[in-house]
């Protein structure tokens, strides 16, 4: 493993335990709503999980050169989350979704 600290290691897997909360409020909170725009949402959050999911594997396994390609792929679901959380804010209607 990486030679990250203790306290390092805590705050990773925390962040991730925050995505997979995060994501499934978001979807209860779309299902209660009926709002189709928070399910959108929810489903473009695990993006950014799969995200640093890849991240976290990077340094358990010492930052291996061989798995550079997932530091690469980690930076492409980020990229194409941030890309989607404004375009399915912006194509949203203003009323309750069907």
């Amino acid at each position: 493993m990486a030679s990250l600290s203790f306290s390092t290691w805590q705050i990773h897997e925390l962040c991730i335990l925050d995505w997979l909360f995060a994501i499934e409020y978001i979807w209860n909170f779309g299902i209660y709503k009926k709002n189709k725009t928070f399910l959108r949402v929810s489903n473009t959050l695990i993006l950014f999980l799969i995200s640093g999911i890849c991240i976290l594997n990077w340094h358990y396994y010492n930052n291996n050169y061989q798995l550079r390609w997932l530091i690469d792929f980690q930076a492409f679901l980020t990229l194409v989350g941030n890309l989607l959380c404004p375009i399915i804010l912006a194509t949203r209607s203003t009323s309750q979704d069907e």
